[in-house]
């Protein structure tokens, strides 16, 4: 799970409880990484992530994460893991959906060519176990704005399909200056090896696998 905000986190938790609950009294709280993330037009922007891990099959889990020290959450969410042996698995493929609007609150989802090419992906095949994007999830990666529009335009699937992401050309060079390469799979909190190698050269590709019931997938970025 990440989350964005605009100040600089004391001390940000992920917290976790069985069912569909508001009541987060004895909830699990996990931990949570921060960095900061780039400059916007509203400032410094940071990252926490964290991972829910020991989780059950087939069962149904609500979460909110914030700050204890101003007392600042989130919405509660809830999500549903999957059976424990599927004998099928489905997915969606996405690739180059570019988002390059800033789109806002204001601008309205449909405006977008992501939203527009995710919701008639869910619209067709609902029966999707999760989603995979082959990369240029955004037009210029240097632009904090297209992520947050991104960003927005995929949050009504964020925590309904578990969602699987590389990076493309678009979100680590800009007018032929490289950028924040790592862009991708800090907002996705994608696991790969030299993920925690600051040396580790992301132009040669993220590659990385799990298991889905009968499926093996495998990404070769």
């Amino acid at each position: 799970v990440t989350w964005h905000t605009s100040a600089q986190p004391i001390n940000p938790v992920l917290l976790a409880v069985e069912g569909d609950s508001f009541d987060f009294a004895n909830a699990k709280s996990y931990e949570v990484d921060t960095f900061n993330w780039m400059m916007t037009h509203d400032g410094d922007e940071w990252i926490c992530s964290g991972v829910i891990d020991g989780l059950k099959f087939d069962t149904t889990y609500s979460v909110k994460f914030g700050d204890y020290s101003v007392n600042a959450w989130s919405d509660v969410y809830t999500f549903t893991t999957r059976e424990e042996n599927p004998e099928t698995a489905k997915f969606i493929y996405l690739t180059d959906t570019q988002q390059k609007e800033p789109t806002t609150h204001t601008d309205g989802k449909t405006h977008s060519r992501t939203y527009n090419t995710l919701n008639d992906a869910f619209t067709r095949f609902p029966e999707a176990d999760f989603i995979a994007h082959g990369g240029d999830l955004v037009q210029e990666g240097a632009y904090a704005c297209q992520w947050q529009g991104m960003l927005y335009n995929f949050e009504d699937y964020l925590f309904d399909y578990p969602m699987q992401f590389v990076n493309g050309n678009h979100e680590r060079i800009v007018n032929g200056v490289r950028d924040n390469p790592h862009n991708t799979d800090k907002i996705f909190n994608i696991d790969y090896p030299g993920k925690n190698n600051p040396n580790y050269d992301m132009q040669n590709g993220v590659f990385y696998s799990f298991d889905y019931g009968p499926l093996h997938y495998v990404c070769l970025n």
